[in-house]
């Protein structure tokens, strides 16, 4: 590894690792995806019963996920969750072709108003290419994505961003990857059997890889996202280079402090040294006294 390659490996930032999670049918799914040689994996899959009243299923899937991402000590890792099925209106739109991704998403909140879903004007909305050259669009109000960061944040989870699944949406299993149109999101190794296939694949895990595999550009789409901050995937690790800057400015002074010291003490040695040879020099004599 050169100087440069292994100072970007110290000090330039990636996103490792992001957990998808969905309801569906009553069981919960996590997946995790974590970036191995330079590409991500599946590299865990979780699926649990859950049950749960309607006013207290936000924060049940919440506090269920933060035990099993503890589990796999994934528990500081984010995560993108799927919406709830009918948590969110969806619909089909045509876009004019060759539309920017900017303009889309005017048209998309154009066509929420257009069908008086948020009155208010309270909402996001976002849209995705469907197989059929269509666009799906799909909103939802700001107060019931807050609900669900909340119940998240309160779990104690880093939660990223929230989906919404669409339905013509699916995952191929083959193998020992998992086939989204001409794209592949390999299975780690470790979760093989024998045979090099994958047979722990369950249907409603691919809602909880949707959001995740999206907003990491695991793979190339555009998607039904509602990322709740920024999103930065890579970046220089400005704490780490400020420690390291600070670390090598302490140094550089406690060099010059110790080169100060040691200079005044050899200086003022060498005085003492001449004061006694002076001193050994000088006799008294009678006439002197």
């Amino acid at each position: 590894m050169s100087g440069w390659d292994g100072f970007r490996e110290r000090f330039h930032h990636r996103v490792m690792r992001v957990a998808g999670v969905a309801l569906r049918e009553g069981m919960l799914h996590v997946v995790g995806l974590e970036r191995r040689d330079g590409a991500f994996q599946a590299s865990f899959f979780c699926h649990v019963m859950l049950q749960a009243t309607e006013a207290e299923l936000l924060q049940a899937v919440a506090e269920k996920t933060a035990c099993l991402l503890a589990q796999k000590g994934w528990e500081d890792e984010r995560v993108v969750a799927a919406l709830p099925e009918g948590m969110a209106s969806a619909f089909s739109e045509t876009f004019p072709p060759g539309a920017s991704s900017e303009e889309m998403q005017d048209m998309a909140r154009y066509a929420v108003e257009a069908q008086g879903l948020f009155p208010d004007g309270t909402y996001r909305a976002a849209c995705a290419p469907a197989p059929d050259g269509t666009h799906v669009v799909a909103a939802i109000s700001e107060s019931q994505l807050a609900s669900m960061r909340d119940a998240f944040q309160s779990a104690g989870i880093q939660i990223w961003g929230a989906a919404v699944t669409p339905k013509s949406f699916s995952l191929i299993c083959e193998g020992a990857a998992l086939s989204w149109g001409e794209e592949v999101i390999s299975i780690a190794p470790e979760l093989l059997g024998s045979d090099g296939m994958f047979h722990g694949w369950v249907e409603g895990a691919a809602a909880a890889i949707y959001g995740a595999a999206i907003m990491v550009q695991a793979v190339h789409r555009h998607g039904l996202l509602f990322p709740f901050g920024a999103v930065q995937l890579s970046g220089w690790a400005c704490g780490r280079i400020a420690l390291a800057a600070c670390a090598v400015a302490f140094i550089v002074l406690a060099v010059f402090t110790a080169w100060d010291v040691y200079t005044y003490v050899a200086v003022r040695q060498e005085h003492q040294q001449v004061r006694s040879n002076l001193t050994k020099d000088v006799k008294v004599t009678p006439s002197d006294v």
